[in-house]
């Protein structure tokens, strides 16, 4: 069965990034203004019972981790947007996404 293995947030209240690894929500340092542009990158790659996650923000590591969570599978879903459908306005330019080997 696939799971949301991770996906990145902001709080509108604080401008915070959130990183959500796992179904637990983990705070970063970073944070984002309303009005503002930022690139974030994340990397999610599992091999066998293992996970190594990277988000930067700016070319800047935020959250990190290497664990051994059982039962992830690698596979490409890229939703953008917001999954609550609460209303929302979105901005995005240059998304590139790709599945990518753990090496």
């Amino acid at each position: 069965m696939n799971t949301r293995l991770v996906y990145v947030n902001r709080r509108n209240v604080s401008g915070r990034i959130y990183v959500v690894y796992n179904g637990t929500t983990q705070t970063t340092p970073a944070k984002l203004a309303l009005n503002a542009w930022a690139r974030f990158t994340v990397r999610a790659a599992t091999r066998g019972a293992a996970s190594i996650v990277d988000v930067t923000m700016n070319g800047v590591s935020i959250w990190h981790t290497a664990d051994r969570q059982p039962g992830h599978q690698c596979n490409q879903h890229d939703p953008i947007g917001n999954d609550k459908q609460l209303p929302f306005t979105l901005y995005a330019d240059n998304i590139d996404a790709w599945l990518s080997p753990v090496g």
